[in-house]
């Protein structure tokens, strides 16, 4: 994977709750995927970012096609702009719901090197759902936590429990509500041998071996009947990015120079790290003061670890001549700190109320 498409699996997603709890109804896995690189891409708080290009090869990756060809993809893009969800309206009465489709617009068209790219565009409709965040409160995880994940249960599974990782008792649910959530509603998964079979046991599985998070539950009954399931939720260190040997005494700076093996100077580090530490203060202000070092550490050693595995060589073999200026060049650029910088540092984010005037306008 080129260094771009690796950056890309580190950025930052925030998901409205709105989309977290939504009914996906006939969303495929690798449609669900594409949902959440279209996330990745946009800016949540600039509804001017809400087109956002794919090349005809990635998104058909994306979306399990073996043939990345305009004519295979062309009836996909049909199913996947036809796709509806349901969004739930409790402020309007218990059963209250609408329906929309996610995405009204897709171009297909070839550059002047002969490529092809799909361009995709939200409903403007939804808007808000996409952008403004603050009405119902999101959720934010790196896309490498979903990329990765076959089973579209796993994909809506792993956002509803991310949405509950904070309650330090887990979540309690009843088996019908579940199974609606996760919408599994196959007729053969009334059976619960069947669902946690095909269903709760590979979303589980799925979640714990690429996402974030560490999930165990318990069956809950009533007799020999199950009824419900408590779901045990913990954040876990990713693993997936080389984190830096935080052995050793001394402030970061004098760390970090033996640990790239005095390739960097004293001063160079400490610049470098300054950088850094002014990149978070101002871009992920929520990092707690207790951790805004060790932060700091894992960004640069992250960051020297991926751009330049070879020393003075960079991932591709390219000699690199300036190594401070390589390094300061990129992690000065927009948020690549935080490409580097591990998703538990940047803690909880709670859920708005949302009062009753706040709800008409949705």
């Amino acid at each position: 994977m080129d260094e771009e498409g690796y950056l890309r699996k580190y950025n930052l997603i925030e998901k409205s709750k709105s989309l977290v709890w939504a009914k996906f109804q006939t969303y495929t896995a690798g449609e669900l995927r594409l949902v959440d690189v279209y996330l990745s891409r946009i800016n949540p708080r600039e509804e001017a970012s809400c087109e956002v290009k794919f090349s005809l090869a990635e998104y058909a990756r994306l979306v399990d096609l073996q043939n990345p060809d305009p004519r295979v993809v062309k009836p996909q893009l049909d199913h996947f702009l036809g796709n509806v969800v349901t969004l739930t309206l409790p402020w309007k009465g218990k059963d209250a719901f609408v329906k929309y489709v996610l995405f009204t617009k897709a171009r297909c068209e070839q550059d002047e090197h002969g490529k092809y790219w799909i361009t995709i565009s939200c409903n403007p409709d939804l808007r808000q759902v996409f952008f403004n965040l603050a009405s119902d409160g999101y959720v934010r995880y790196r896309l490498s936590c979903t990329i990765n994940m076959k089973s579209k249960y796993s994909i809506k599974l792993y956002c509803i429990l991310l949405d509950w990782a904070h309650n330090p008792d887990g979540w309690k649910v009843e088996l019908p509500v579940l199974k609606e959530n996760m919408e599994a509603l196959d007729k053969s998964y009334e059976d619960f041998r069947n669902f946690r079979k095909w269903v709760l046991d590979v979303a589980v599985n799925e979640i714990n071996e690429l996402s974030d998070l560490t999930v165990k539950y318990d069956k809950i009954t009533v007799g020999r009947r199950v009824v419900g399931i408590h779901f045990h939720i913990t954040r876990q260190v990713p693993n997936t990015v080389t984190v830096g040997d935080k052995t050793g005494v001394g402030t970061n700076s004098e760390r970090f120079v033996r640990f790239t093996k005095n390739l960097f100077t004293l001063a160079d580090a400490e610049g470098l790290l300054q950088l850094v530490r002014r990149k978070l203060k101002e871009l992920h202000p929520g990092i707690p003061a207790d951790k805004q070092e060790e932060a700091e550490w894992d960004v640069l050693s992250r960051a020297y670890n991926y751009l330049m595995p070879g020393g003075l060589r960079t991932k591709q073999g390219e000699e690199i001549e300036n190594p401070m200026g390589y390094l300061w060049a990129i992690l000065s650029r927009g948020d690549k700190v935080g490409d580097y910088l591990p998703t538990f540092y940047e803690g909880e984010f709670p859920v708005m109320d949302m009062t009753e005037e706040d709800s008409t306008a949705q």
